[in-house]
């Protein structure tokens, strides 16, 4: 009967610290080219996702890993977690600002330098912008177009207890009702 209750209190501390995990939470982005440039009046969406792990000691601060995916086209070039440096900004332990952007390092993003590729990046919080430059033929600097940036987040969706969990728990339970009871109540469990 220990051997039954120790596995029972194993499985109830596994199942706990399975809940105990980090929360995916997923940004939703749009972006809008602007009245002027190449891509005037075109609008794409795209999302992001990162846990609430990164979410800085205190609530207050620069997010401090990585995101876990996205997905954002733009011009026709589709864009992943891989492909975007990004910054997210959390005051009180909710995201206030975004920017990510394809031609970016620690702290700043260049837009329109490199004139073999797309650049972008986007500002969503504070600024609410999006600026954009497309490949050009001279090798010259490029124009930088500008548009608008917004987000939101997805609320979190509660997760379902899962069957380990349940199962944790009923054995957990067993030995309980068995001294409570009595061993005639409940039989033993092989």
């Amino acid at each position: 009967m220990r051997v039954i209750s120790r596995i029972g209190v194993a499985l109830a501390f596994a199942a706990i610290s399975a809940h105990a995990d980090a929360t995916p939470i997923t940004v939703d982005f749009s972006v809008h080219g602007g009245s002027s440039g190449p891509l005037a009046g075109v609008t794409a969406n795209g999302y992001l996702t990162y846990d609430d792990s990164i979410i800085p000691a205190g609530g207050t601060g620069l997010g401090t890993a990585d995101i876990l995916s996205m997905s954002f086209t733009w011009n026709g070039i589709a864009y992943g977690a891989n492909d975007a440096y990004q910054g997210l900004y959390f005051q009180a332990g909710t995201l206030t600002n975004l920017s990510i952007g394809n031609d970016c390092g620690s702290g700043f993003c260049q837009i329109g330098f490199d004139h073999t590729r797309d650049t972008w990046m986007l500002r969503a919080g504070y600024y609410d912008d999006f600026m954009y430059a497309i490949p050009w033929d001279c090798q010259c600097w490029a124009s930088v177009f500008y548009g608008t940036s917004e987000f939101s987040v997805r609320e979190a969706s509660v997760p379902v207890p899962g069957t380990l969990s349940l199962i944790g728990v009923g054995l957990v339970g067993i030995p309980v009702v068995r001294r409570r009871f009595g061993r005639e109540l409940v039989p033993a469990v092989v």
